[in-house]
This record gives structure tokens, sequence and C-alpha cells, in this order.
């Protein structure tokens, strides 16, 4: 019998069962094909630099592989998530403006001739990244974690280093000031 199928639609669980099985590489694995998408794309949105979020990533998954024997009862998302987020503050390091600047310079280089949809949705993101560049690091973090990692707030709080409430506070910050950026960028 399949794991999927023990553990339904829900990754945790599928690679919880793994873990207890002592099958590390399989969990592993799992837990790289149903979550590393939406790590990668938080890593992303961190960082600014898809190739310096795919190392990211790929570390996440070294470390979870090394950490599987410890993570038999651990809560995956959170963990993910946490350790990614650690992660991204660690390379970001005080050079966060630089860094997304170059991003974002590399992005523009990279404008060709596009089919008019592709050309949208690329100018769209590049508005979203800068109104997300306009949000304070903490409460940019706090707000990745919970939409891009689909993390509750206990969790988001603690991933921190806050509380609950104040990780919402950083959240709703976040939201108040994309919004603002981006309701500026269409009225201009």
């Amino acid at each position: 019998m399949d794991v999927a199928e023990v553990a339904g639609e829900d990754a945790s669980e599928a690679v919880q069962i793994l873990i207890r099985r002592c099958a590390y590489r399989e969990a592993t694995d799992e837990a790289a094909r149903t979550l590393g998408i939406d790590v990668g794309r938080f890593c992303k949105a961190m960082l600014g630099d898809e190739m310096v979020a795919h190392g990211v990533v790929h570390e996440v998954f070294v470390r979870f592989f090394d950490a599987t024997p410890t993570l038999e009862t651990a809560p995956l998302r959170p963990w993910l998530f946490g350790n990614a987020y650690r992660m991204c503050v660690e390379r970001l390091g005080g050079s966060d403006e630089r860094q997304r600047a170059d991003a974002l310079q590399l992005t523009r280089d990279d404008d060709r001739r596009l089919p008019a949809d592709a050309e949208a949705e690329r100018a769209r993101a590049r508005r979203t990244r800068v109104a997300l560049d306009k949000v304070p690091p903490r409460a940019r973090g706090a707000a990745l974690l919970r939409y891009c990692g689909r993390i509750g707030y206990a969790d988001v709080g603690k991933i921190c280093g806050m509380s609950e409430e104040e990780a919402a506070k950083q959240v709703g910050r976040a939201l108040t000031v994309l919004r603002d950026a981006l309701s500026e960028e269409e009225e201009a």
C-alpha cells in the first residue's frame, strides 16, 4: 500500500509515516515533492534572487534529511519554513537592499520580446517585487511565512522570535504597506 493512500492528501502525515518507518530518504523526497515549490517561492520572495533561493531550498532539504530521525512528531511546514526563513535572513545579512537591486536589474536585463501575457505577468511580478521591497524586513518575513508558507500566526511568531499577537501585527503591517505601494503604482 502506498504511503500517500494511507495518509490521504496530508503531506505532513505521509512524511511522518515514512519517518516512523525509518525511510528517511523517502520522507525527504516526499517533503520535497509536496512542499519544495512552496519553500522555493518563499525563498525567492525573501531573497529576490532565484539562483540564491534555489541554493537555500537545496540546503533546507539537506538539513531536513539530516534531521529526519528527530522529526517524528515535529510539524512539517513550520520546520521547513522556519529553517528556510532563518537561512534567508542569514543570506541577506545586511546586504538586503543591494541584493534586491541586483536581482531587479537582472530581471530588467532579462526582458526580451515576450508574448503579451508573459510580458504582463513579468510587469506584475516586477511591481510586486518593488512593493515587497518597501515592506520592513521583519514584517516581510512574517507575511511571507503566513501566506507563502501557509503557517499559522503562532508558528510564525515562534519562527520570527515574537509573540503570536506581534506576528499578526507584523503581517497586517506588511499587507498595509503592500496595499499602499501597489495602489500608488496603479495611480502613477
